[in-house]
């Protein structure tokens, strides 16, 4: 079965058109078994060859090729050439289909690669770090917009990323075994710690003190904060407390007479003067 088995035929334009009525009946037989072999040659709509050739194609004889072509020639039904024995029949209908459908496959294709070629190079670009690389922004993905916080940038900041080095580097002090030592993903850490920087509005000098301050070997943070997330989540807590050891428990709080008393390191309960119990760890 042939690729295309289906062809478009509108008698009355076949009947109506005047070149195509001026042809002998045995001309216009051969120019449609030639239009048939056109549309199965991928509907290119030209048809090239000998006469021999052509004769075998549609089915007829050399003598009757021979006055068919010069029938369609001086009818104009159809484009004729004929250059060192090479003839050359178009149907011109469809030949402009023909490189009409070529154009549109030619632009898409071109689209096609040029699109390819953005996202080649997109995934190709060198990132600034080696803590960078797998942090690659993918332009395929629907992210919603957060409207009452400012967006947190698709790169985390050089900032971010040292004072995600720093916590990194203040657990392997406290305990070199750990494992968030061992397989902690600083780009992750950084990207917690930059939305803790641009979204809940932290100074960078807060944050280095509050890594520096919770990674103390007598602090009861220690085991607990081992990542950016998990800093950012207990910011608000240590760093209140931080504050709080600091200012020798003043800063509205009043230390209870039975207040358990216990070693460095563990914490103590504390009431504010609004009647609030916080925990605060011993130094």
């Amino acid at each position: 079965m042939a690729k295309h088995f289906f062809m478009q035929f509108y008698p009355g334009e076949w009947l109506s058109d005047a070149k195509v009525s001026q042809c002998r009946p045995a001309t216009r037989g051969i120019w449609w078994d030639a239009i048939s072999a056109m549309h199965g040659i991928d509907r290119c709509g030209q048809l090239s060859g000998t006469i021999e050739a052509l004769a075998r194609v549609c089915r007829c004889r050399v003598d009757e090729m021979r006055a068919a072509v010069d029938d369609l020639r001086s009818t104009g039904a159809a484009d004729v050439t004929e250059c060192n024995g090479i003839v050359t029949l178009v149907n011109r209908r469809m030949r402009r289909e023909y490189e009409s459908r070529q154009a549109v496959k030619n632009r898409v294709d071109r689209h096609r690669q040029q699109k390819k070629q953005r996202v080649c190079n997109e995934k190709c670009t060198a990132p600034v770090t080696d803590l960078q690389r797998s942090y690659i922004y993918n332009l395929d993905t629907n992210n919603q917009i957060n409207t009452t916080a400012p967006p947190v940038p698709k790169m985390p900041s050089v900032e971010a990323f040292q004072l995600a080095q720093k916590l990194h580097q203040a657990i392997s002090v406290r305990d070199p075994n750990s494992k968030a030592v061992k397989q902690g993903d600083l780009t992750g850490w950084a990207k917690d710690i930059e939305a803790l920087l641009k979204i809940d509005m932290r100074k960078p000098e807060e944050v280095e003190a509050a890594i520096s301050w919770c990674q103390q070997s007598s602090s009861f943070w220690g085991p607990i904060v081992l990542n950016g997330k998990k800093l950012r989540e207990k910011f608000d807590t240590i760093h209140g407390q931080m504050l709080l050891a600091n200012n020798g428990g003043k800063n509205g709080v009043s230390t209870n007479a039975g207040a358990s008393e216990g070693p460095p390191g563990s914490t103590s309960e504390r009431r504010t003067s609004r009647g609030d119990y916080i925990y605060v760890p011993r130094q």
